[in-house]
């Protein structure tokens, strides 16, 4: 082939490579075009999708099925939604109209409550799939912004301590406790890059949720950094949080005399099985036989209902948490930490409904489980294989157990380690 053949064959080889590539280019731009155009989404602001439906026939004419859909009442959802819209709010273009704040938050929140997939969601609210996994993430993550430090703080000085122990003996007739520690395994999805390292005692992928419970059954602190890995009560006793407990980190009070007596105990927490006996964490003794020992089981087991009650509401109103969370782990950490904070918020304006909740008759003849019990199936902590434990611990134990005995009784206990097991 001479020269003058060779630069034409060339000079076409690329005009047509040139022209592909621009047919490709138009053809992607097509695609755009008409997946904006798909008449089943325009409907999306016509009435015809699930939050249009929430806020023209729900938010005003029906406020409890209202409640039921996106577990909150009217008033909160409002509040809620004026605190995060600036942040969440999107502009029109000229290809198409943002989907609103509102509607951004009601897919948020039916995602947590009902733990539907993205394709799911996409056909009650008539948003494509890739519009909703847009969505979910940042506004939980506004969630948590704009809730945390209102909802979501931990006591930072003496006096913020005290007023929690306060309520628990006032509530729950245990003095000095700061709160109930409690955690619990979020299953993951499994994916590939886990390996593993988030694998758990009971062969599936999670993270743990660590919670201090206050005697309101709100969280005071949460931590969703500790990994399912096989023996997760070692890695939880060996946590930073609870390293600073046992050195009498974050403030918490002095020691002081029990009411009514001379002797000086630490503030405490309570704890079960997962965690190890210290001078700050008290559990039960295992397997008691005097009456002592029993009473004190019923009121450390009273005292922690709280932080079960806690994890069972939380997962309860959010579904999510039942089951494999298919998302990357910094994402499972931020819907986690916006479902507490949001659990605090509806907690402090709403309430929590009374049947969620366990209940005591007032002679401690029956024990009534809260509905909750009967739907959700969180994982525990495994037992701590840790048999040794501090004598603080077991000095501080004994004390609360002569108090509850002698003092510091109430008239019911004695009734209730006859009709229940501790």
């Amino acid at each position: 082939m001479d020269e003058r053949n060779k630069n034409i064959a060339l000079c076409a080889i690329s005009m047509s490579a040139a022209i592909l590539k621009k047919k490709i280019k138009l053809k992607k731009k097509a695609r755009r075009r008409k997946f904006w155009s798909d008449k089943w989404l325009l409907l999306r602001d016509s009435g015809r999708g699930l939050a249009s439906m929430a806020m023209t026939e729900l938010y005003t004419g029906n406020p409890n099925a209202f409640h039921d859909f996106a577990r909150m009442s009217t008033s909160t959802f409002s509040e809620l939604l004026e605190k995060i819209s600036i942040i969440i709010a999107k502009q029109d273009t000229t290809m198409r109209e943002a989907i609103s704040p509102s509607a951004r938050l009601l897919i948020t929140l039916r995602y947590l409550a009902t733990g539907e997939t993205f394709t799911q969601l996409s056909h009650g609210f008539r948003a494509s799939v890739s519009a909703i996994s847009q969505i979910v993430h940042p506004t939980l993550k506004a969630i948590y912004s704009v809730l945390k430090d209102e909802f979501l703080n931990m006591p930072q000085t003496s006096n913020e301590w005290h007023i929690v122990a306060n309520e628990f003996e006032r509530k729950w007739n245990f003095p000095h406790c700061l709160g109930a520690i409690d955690g619990k395994h979020i299953a993951l999805r499994y994916r590939k890059d886990y390996g593993p390292y988030f694998d758990n005692y009971m062969g599936f992928h999670s993270v743990i949720l660590l919670a201090i419970v206050d005697a309101n059954y709100k969280f005071l602190y949460v931590n969703v950094c500790t990994n399912g890995r096989a023996n997760d009560a070692a890695a939880v006793n060996e946590s930073y949080f609870l390293e600073e407990i046992r050195n009498n980190g974050f403030n918490i009070p002095p020691d002081s005399e029990l009411p009514g007596t001379s002797e000086k105990v630490p503030f405490v927490f309570v704890a079960d099985d997962a965690f190890k006996l210290t001078s700050r964490i008290l559990k039960l003794h295992d397997q008691p036989t005097s009456d002592f020992h029993k009473i004190f089981n019923y009121r450390l087991s009273r005292a922690k209902r709280v932080v079960e009650n806690g994890f069972g509401i939380l997962a309860s109103r959010f579904q999510i948490l039942q089951r494999s969370i298919d998302l990357p782990m910094e994402k499972v950490k931020v819907l986690t930490l916006a479902a507490c904070a949001l659990h605090n918020f509806i907690g402090t304006r709403d309430g929590f409904e009374s049947a969620l909740l366990d209940s005591e008759d007032t002679d401690a003849i029956s024990l009534t489980d809260g509905s909750w019990r009967n739907e959700v199936f969180l994982t525990s902590l495994q037992r701590s294989l840790e048999t040794r434990s501090e004598t603080e611990g077991r000095i501080v134990r004994e004390t609360y157990t002569q108090y509850f005995n002698t003092i510091g009784y109430v008239p019911w206990q004695f009734n209730a380690i006859k009709n229940f097991n501790f």
